[in-house]
């Protein structure tokens, strides 16, 4: 969520940048056609971006911000199909109230505050108006964390939430604590240092533990003991800050060698989403010009050593292997069965770049890669750059109909693959091919079929491919 603080600058703006707009040949997402969040969604991120290339004063792109965001409130309230779209909606206005306040606009902080008293009135939006207090709450502690005072206020405001009902329209945060917990790592990492920042999401997380099972802490006997079994699987966090501070510090032998030490111990803590530390070793490895075998081999022994005391070792064993399919360098061998159920030629692709996009129509994240994508194939299709999405995990009556009719809503113009049509087929899946473990996962290809670029997805994208072909 943005910090968020000119009015008659706004209507300069708006009239600067239209001018500026009209000449643009990439026409965006029309707000007018929306018709789910993820149209919403779209919009908002293809006319942000415009902004953020185009306007340089901060408080004017906050007030054109500001004024995104209420015209996509008002369009998603209108559209609303659940409680799920209108917490969006809700959470949507209030960053725009956040951006007016950035913007200096005179009155936003009372405009806000009514908005929220107003939702906190009403029986069936109490609870979503505390949600948004504690996004507040966390917005305001990571502008402050680096200061004693705002450390202070930061440790004695979160216990107070342990007892306040929060709501978000986050179906993995279906409990307090974890939304809690999310949002107190959030801050962590706002610390100046990162190895400060790894030490106080610890630190943090003891207290917490520390607070919840002391006298002082008035929940129930069941309630403490829920708080702090899921205190303790903050890790998945953990590592996040781990994983910022390998990509900040890792860039010699000496602290690659150091690095591997770091993340075998973590292979050692039961930690939920284990795939991620092949991953962020693979990445490491890239960056420092190590091969992706070398690196997954090393872990993969580890985990074959009496060292290794992880309960999974069987499955990451047989998934990591895998995993240097789709590293840099490797060539991608792709293969499946197109929308239209024709076989996919993969081979006459070569001599031109390719992104290859792991994709599925019901994911967020997928949506908000469409625009950059259109982008780049307008700018670049003629010069020899190729797009292919594969449709994974789909599901649903009719998987391959509402593929196609996704395809159509979203007007994407290059080959798009079925992973249920080419199962179908008796080819494997894609994740017990190349161990796609999430989505999008997104990879350029050059002439010659191998991986040069994986994460290829934003700004890193969009640079990379305006090194190759301008």
């Amino acid at each position: 969520m943005p910090s968020i603080r000119l009015a008659f600058v706004c209507l300069f703006s708006l009239f600067l940048v239209a001018s500026v707009w009209a000449d643009e040949p990439i026409k965006g997402p029309s707000l007018q056609d929306a018709k789910t969040m993820f149209d919403i969604f779209d919009y908002m991120n293809h006319e942000t971006g415009k902004i953020d290339n185009i306007v340089a004063d901060p408080q004017q792109r906050a007030a054109l911000r500001a004024d995104i965001y209420i015209r996509a409130t008002d369009k998603l309230l209108e559209i609303a199909e659940d409680d799920h779209d209108r917490s969006n909606a809700y959470i949507i206005r209030l960053e725009a109230f956040e951006c007016q306040i950035e913007a200096e606009i005179e009155g936003a902080q009372q405009k806000m505050e009514t908005f929220l008293d107003e939702l906190a009135a009403k029986d069936e939006t109490r609870d979503m108006a505390a949600g948004l207090r504690f996004l507040l709450f966390i917005s305001d502690a990571m502008k402050t964390i680096n200061t004693p005072e705002g450390l202070s206020a930061f440790m004695s405001g979160l216990k107070t939430w342990i007892y306040r009902d929060i709501d978000f329209p986050d179906p993995f945060m279906s409990i307090r604590v974890d939304r809690i917990g999310r949002g107190m790592l959030q801050v962590a990492a706002r610390r100046e240092n990162v190895d400060s920042a790894e030490q106080f999401a610890t630190e943090l997380i003891e207290e917490l533990i520390e607070f919840i099972q002391s006298a002082e802490c008035t929940l129930s006997a069941e309630e403490k003991a829920m708080a702090i079994r899921h205190f303790k699987r903050l890790e998945l966090y953990q590592f996040g800050l781990f994983h910022r501070k390998a990509l900040e510090t890792v860039h010699s032998p000496d602290s690659f060698d150091a690095f591997k030490a770091e993340l075998k111990a973590w292979i050692n803590r039961r930690m939920e989403n284990f795939d991620t530390i092949p991953q962020l070793g693979l990445l490491i490895a890239e960056k420092n010009g190590v091969p992706a075998e070398q690196i997954i081999n090393e872990l993969i022994e580890f985990l074959q050593s009496p060292e290794c005391t992880a309960i999974w070792k069987e499955h990451g064993i047989t998934g990591w292997v895998k995993m240097p399919l789709t590293a840099v360098g490797s060539e991608l061998k792709l293969y499946g069965r197109t929308l239209d159920d024709k076989d996919f030629d993969w081979a006459s692709l070569r001599g031109q770049y390719v992104l290859v996009q792991f994709t599925a129509t019901w994911c967020d994240s997928n949506h908000r890669t469409i625009p950059g994508m259109l982008e780049a194939y307008q700018k670049y299709h003629d010069k020899g750059f190729e797009i292919v999405s594969i449709c994974i995990w789909e599901t649903g009556p009719d998987i391959v109909a509402s593929v196609k009719e996704y395809v159509e809503q979203k007007k994407l113009p290059w080959t798009i693959i079925s992973e249920t049509l080419t199962h179908k087929a008796g080819q494997q899946r894609y994740g017990a091919s190349f161990a796609i473990l999430d989505v999008p996962t997104m990879l350029l290809v050059d002439q010659t079929g191998k991986i040069i670029m994986t994460n290829a997805r934003g700004e890193a994208l969009q640079s990379r491919l305006a090194e190759i072909f301008e």
